[in-house]
């Protein structure tokens, strides 16, 4: 679903398909992506639901993105990020509005504030009533406290919250824990499982050779993430050009609306986690990147379709190494025949 998730986003956005295939692609070439699928980490379902409200927003279904993103935020509470996200695309929209030389009438600050407002009012009050009723199917369990939390959705809420809250490493993370920035250059991978076939487990003697469930971040991806998000802001800010002729501008506003949903994408998931790592030590793990990334690969992917559309040879050249660099990643990183 958010393979599928993400080549709808693209095209919500304003992408060609090819754009959408890529994205799609890189999604399911990444390991981080494919290791927490498997494993089946809250984050995966999390992102999912994100992916879809987030793609129903860009296509003007306000109402149908809130009640996807009120089931998200149901699976984990960091899908609530996808709400900075579209704030964040709002808050572009209407810079490039003030600049552009023709920019849609909705991309102006009265309709996207309105239609933001509707989606969180929806998403954030369905959230609540699905909350409530997922308690009286099941009372919620306080395992610290060792008891029930009878006092309803707003009390389970600030039970989340509260523990979250705890959740701190005042001198550095411990174990397999990391600090957000680390995320960025692939610093502390975890090691979910490694079999070794010198030292075999029950039932797994015949594993040649070594194999390894890492949750690591393609590097060939991450490569280009951090130029593909700075570059993403840049185009995002920067004034269409008009052809003197026909007085069209150079650039689509699909391009524009692409370049400022990675960017978006990535600062709305990524900087948060940031800011609590160094305002509050919050611990915080390295497969957090995965409601991360699909900015990530809506920004990379924006980044070789441009250089692919100058038409250089050397350049398509390198993003054809790039591409098979990625694909030879996945290959050597993930064990396929061990996980079957």
């Amino acid at each position: 679903l958010a393979i599928l998730g993400m080549f709808a986003l693209v095209r919500a956005a304003g992408g060609g398909r090819w754009s959408a295939v890529g994205a799609a692609g890189l999604m399911a070439c990444d390991n981080l992506l494919l290791v927490h699928g498997r494993i089946g980490t809250l984050d995966i379902y999390a992102v999912a639901g994100m992916i879809w409200g987030v793609a129903l927003y860009l296509r003007g279904w306000w109402v149908a993105a809130g009640v996807t993103l009120a089931a998200a935020d149901c699976l984990k509470e960091v899908a609530p990020y996808a709400l900075i996200v579209l704030g964040l695309v709002e808050l572009a929209r209407w810079f490039v509005a003030r600049r552009d030389p023709d920019p849609p009438v909705d991309w102006h600050w009265r309709p996207g504030l309105t239609r933001l407002a509707a989606t969180a009012f929806v998403s954030i009050g369905l959230f609540v009533g699905l909350l409530g009723l997922m308690g009286v199917i099941a009372k919620p369990y306080a395992d610290s406290e060792a008891s029930l939390i009878t006092g309803g959705p707003f009390d389970h809420l600030w039970h989340m919250v509260s523990y979250a809250a705890n959740l701190t490493s005042p001198h550095g993370p411990q174990g397999i824990a990391s600090y957000p920035w680390q995320w960025l250059v692939d610093l502390k991978p975890i090691t979910y499982l490694r079999i070794n076939p010198s030292l075999p487990g029950q039932g797994l003697y015949a594993i040649h050779p070594v194999s390894a469930f890492l949750g690591v971040v393609s590097p060939p991806i991450l490569l280009l993430a951090i130029p593909g998000v700075l570059f993403g802001i840049y185009r995002s800010g920067s004034r269409r050009r008009a052809v003197a002729s026909t007085g069209a501008p150079v650039r689509t506003l699909g391009d524009v609306q692409l370049a400022i949903l990675g960017a978006a994408w990535f600062v709305g998931t990524w900087l948060p986690y940031e800011l609590q790592s160094a305002v509050d030590s919050r611990t915080s793990y390295l497969y957090y990147m995965v409601v991360v990334m699909p900015g990530i690969y809506v920004a990379v992917t924006y980044l070789i379709s441009i250089g692919w559309r100058r038409r250089q040879k050397w350049l398509r050249m390198g993003i054809g190494l790039w591409a098979v660099s990625v694909v030879v990643a996945v290959v050597l990183m993930y064990p396929f025949v061990a996980a079957f």
